[in-house]
Protein backbone atom coordinates (compact mmCIF):
# COMPACT_ATOMS: atom_id res chain seq x y z
CA UNK A 1 0.00 0.00 0.00
CA UNK A 2 2.55 2.31 1.19
CA UNK A 3 4.70 1.81 -2.29
CA UNK A 4 1.28 1.48 -4.57
CA UNK A 5 0.57 5.48 -3.14
CA UNK A 6 4.17 6.42 -3.75
CA UNK A 7 3.75 5.45 -7.29
CA UNK A 8 0.58 6.97 -7.96
CA UNK A 9 1.88 10.48 -6.48
CA UNK A 10 5.44 10.30 -9.03
CA UNK A 11 5.52 11.54 -12.55
CA UNK A 12 6.69 9.12 -14.76
CA UNK A 13 10.17 9.25 -13.80
CA UNK A 14 9.79 8.53 -10.73
CA UNK A 15 10.13 11.66 -8.69
CA UNK A 16 6.83 13.28 -7.02
CA UNK A 17 6.36 16.50 -8.80
CA UNK A 18 6.43 19.16 -6.26
CA UNK A 19 9.51 17.84 -4.18
CA UNK A 20 12.00 20.03 -3.08
CA UNK A 21 15.46 19.73 -2.14
CA UNK A 22 17.38 21.40 0.35
CA UNK A 23 20.74 22.07 -2.09
CA UNK A 24 17.89 24.12 -4.36
CA UNK A 25 17.12 26.61 -1.74
CA UNK A 26 18.90 29.90 -0.88
CA UNK A 27 21.36 29.48 2.61
CA UNK A 28 21.47 32.30 5.17
CA UNK A 29 24.47 32.75 4.59
CA UNK A 30 23.66 33.20 0.54
CA UNK A 31 21.02 35.97 1.33
CA UNK A 32 21.57 39.72 0.04
CA UNK A 33 22.52 41.70 3.53
CA UNK A 34 20.41 44.29 1.78
CA UNK A 35 17.25 41.72 1.86
CA UNK A 36 15.18 41.48 4.67
CA UNK A 37 12.70 39.05 5.28
CA UNK A 38 11.33 41.31 7.66
CA UNK A 39 10.13 44.98 7.17
CA UNK A 40 10.90 46.71 10.25
CA UNK A 41 10.40 50.91 9.12
CA UNK A 42 7.71 50.74 11.58
CA UNK A 43 9.85 50.10 14.58
CA UNK A 44 11.93 52.96 14.36
CA UNK A 45 15.69 53.82 14.92
CA UNK A 46 17.81 51.00 15.66
CA UNK A 47 19.57 50.75 19.35
CA UNK A 48 22.71 48.72 17.36
CA UNK A 49 24.83 49.44 14.70
CA UNK A 50 25.53 45.78 14.57
CA UNK A 51 24.07 43.28 16.23
CA UNK A 52 24.97 42.27 19.82
CA UNK A 53 24.81 38.64 18.94
CA UNK A 54 27.38 36.31 17.66
CA UNK A 55 27.77 36.10 13.64
CA UNK A 56 28.85 32.51 12.81
CA UNK A 57 29.19 32.20 9.10
CA UNK A 58 29.91 28.36 9.39
CA UNK A 59 26.38 27.92 11.24
CA UNK A 60 24.40 30.45 8.66
CA UNK A 61 25.82 28.26 5.92
CA UNK A 62 23.89 25.34 7.30
CA UNK A 63 20.65 27.19 7.80
CA UNK A 64 18.06 27.65 5.34
CA UNK A 65 14.72 29.97 6.15
CA UNK A 66 12.20 28.99 3.69
CA UNK A 67 8.46 30.16 3.14
CA UNK A 68 6.54 27.16 1.65
CA UNK A 69 4.86 23.56 1.97
CA UNK A 70 7.20 21.90 4.63
CA UNK A 71 5.40 18.19 3.66
CA UNK A 72 7.35 18.53 0.29
CA UNK A 73 10.85 18.58 1.79
CA UNK A 74 12.55 15.72 0.70
CA UNK A 75 14.85 16.15 4.02
CA UNK A 76 15.80 13.39 7.04
CA UNK A 77 12.88 14.81 9.19
CA UNK A 78 10.33 17.24 9.52
CA UNK A 79 8.85 18.57 12.95
CA UNK A 80 5.26 18.32 13.27
CA UNK A 81 3.98 20.83 16.27
CA UNK A 82 1.12 19.02 17.65
CA UNK A 83 -0.78 18.80 20.95
CA UNK A 84 -0.41 16.22 23.81
CA UNK A 85 -3.22 14.09 22.33
CA UNK A 86 -1.24 14.07 18.82
CA UNK A 87 -4.42 15.33 17.38
CA UNK A 88 -4.06 18.93 17.04
CA UNK A 89 -6.18 20.89 14.59
CA UNK A 90 -3.35 23.25 13.09
CA UNK A 91 -3.46 23.67 9.25
CA UNK A 92 0.77 22.40 9.40
CA UNK A 93 -0.18 19.24 11.31
CA UNK A 94 -3.29 18.24 8.97
CA UNK A 95 -1.34 18.44 5.70
CA UNK A 96 1.19 16.20 7.23
CA UNK A 97 -1.07 13.98 8.22
CA UNK A 98 -3.08 14.37 5.01
CA UNK A 99 -0.10 13.89 2.90
CA UNK A 100 1.69 11.21 5.43
CA UNK A 101 -1.46 8.98 4.58
CA UNK A 102 -3.34 6.71 7.23
CA UNK A 103 -0.18 4.66 8.14
CA UNK A 104 0.88 8.14 10.04
CA UNK A 105 -2.53 7.97 12.35
CA UNK A 106 -2.18 4.13 12.76
CA UNK A 107 1.29 4.63 14.13
CA UNK A 108 0.23 7.28 16.33
CA UNK A 109 -2.82 5.34 17.61
CA UNK A 110 -1.38 1.94 18.11
CA UNK A 111 2.57 2.87 19.21
CA UNK A 112 2.54 6.19 20.20
CA UNK A 113 -0.70 7.81 21.63
CA UNK A 114 0.75 10.83 23.23
CA UNK A 115 3.12 13.45 23.39
CA UNK A 116 3.95 15.67 26.60
CA UNK A 117 5.19 19.59 25.85
CA UNK A 118 8.90 19.81 25.50
CA UNK A 119 9.11 16.41 24.58
CA UNK A 120 9.44 14.39 21.34
CA UNK A 121 8.19 11.71 19.67
CA UNK A 122 9.22 10.15 16.07
CA UNK A 123 6.96 8.36 13.66
CA UNK A 124 8.09 7.00 10.45
CA UNK A 125 7.27 9.95 6.76
CA UNK A 126 5.29 7.30 4.89
CA UNK A 127 4.32 9.02 1.50
CA UNK A 128 5.94 12.11 2.42
CA UNK A 129 9.56 12.63 0.71
CA UNK A 130 10.95 13.01 4.55
CA UNK A 131 11.63 9.61 6.02
CA UNK A 132 10.52 10.45 10.02
CA UNK A 133 8.46 13.06 11.54
CA UNK A 134 10.10 14.24 14.73
CA UNK A 135 6.64 15.39 16.71
CA UNK A 136 6.53 17.75 19.52
CA UNK A 137 4.54 19.96 22.41
CA UNK A 138 5.14 23.72 22.11
CA UNK A 139 4.32 24.77 25.43
CA UNK A 140 1.01 27.25 26.72
CA UNK A 141 2.13 30.56 27.15
CA UNK A 142 1.24 33.30 30.48
CA UNK A 143 2.45 36.07 31.17
CA UNK A 144 2.81 35.10 34.62
CA UNK A 145 4.60 32.02 34.29
CA UNK A 146 6.60 33.73 31.05
CA UNK A 147 9.77 32.64 32.20
CA UNK A 148 8.78 28.78 32.08
CA UNK A 149 6.93 28.95 29.27
CA UNK A 150 9.72 30.38 27.04
CA UNK A 151 12.50 27.47 28.77
CA UNK A 152 9.95 24.81 27.62
CA UNK A 153 10.10 26.21 24.20
CA UNK A 154 13.84 25.96 24.06
CA UNK A 155 13.43 22.32 25.63
CA UNK A 156 11.16 21.60 22.23
CA UNK A 157 13.65 23.14 20.11
CA UNK A 158 16.50 20.97 21.54
CA UNK A 159 14.92 17.93 22.36
CA UNK A 160 14.60 18.16 17.99
CA UNK A 161 17.93 19.00 17.20
CA UNK A 162 19.20 15.95 20.09
CA UNK A 163 17.11 13.58 18.36
CA UNK A 164 18.14 14.49 15.10
CA UNK A 165 21.68 13.91 16.54
CA UNK A 166 21.14 10.55 18.05
CA UNK A 167 19.39 9.39 14.90
CA UNK A 168 22.14 10.52 12.63
CA UNK A 169 20.21 12.86 10.35
CA UNK A 170 21.90 15.37 8.56
CA UNK A 171 18.71 17.33 7.61
CA UNK A 172 15.65 18.34 9.39
CA UNK A 173 12.89 21.06 8.13
CA UNK A 174 11.42 22.57 11.60
CA UNK A 175 8.23 24.56 11.36
CA UNK A 176 7.39 27.05 14.19
CA UNK A 177 6.50 25.12 17.27
CA UNK A 178 5.12 27.91 19.60
CA UNK A 179 1.09 28.72 18.49
CA UNK A 180 -0.63 31.73 19.08
CA UNK A 181 -3.53 29.46 19.92
CA UNK A 182 -1.88 28.56 23.16
CA UNK A 183 -0.90 32.78 23.59
CA UNK A 184 2.34 32.48 22.69
CA UNK A 185 3.91 35.72 21.18
CA UNK A 186 5.04 35.11 17.60
CA UNK A 187 8.39 37.39 17.73
CA UNK A 188 8.97 35.83 21.08
CA UNK A 189 8.80 32.53 19.70
CA UNK A 190 11.15 33.65 16.95
CA UNK A 191 13.82 34.29 18.44
CA UNK A 192 13.71 31.59 20.60
CA UNK A 193 13.75 29.10 17.70
CA UNK A 194 16.64 31.05 15.94
CA UNK A 195 18.78 31.30 19.32
CA UNK A 196 18.02 27.37 19.77
CA UNK A 197 18.93 26.41 15.58
CA UNK A 198 21.79 28.43 15.38
CA UNK A 199 23.65 27.61 18.45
Amino acid sequence: VYLMRIIMNQEPLGVAPDIVLPQDLVRWSDLNSAHHLTDYSATGETKHNTSPFPYDAEINHKIILWSGDITSLQVDAIVNSTNESMSDNNPVSNRIFQRAGSELKEEISLDVRECRTGEVRVTQGYALPARYIIHTVGPKYNIKYQSASESTLHTCYRSVLQKAKEMGLHSIALSVVNSVKRNFPPDVGAHIALLDVST
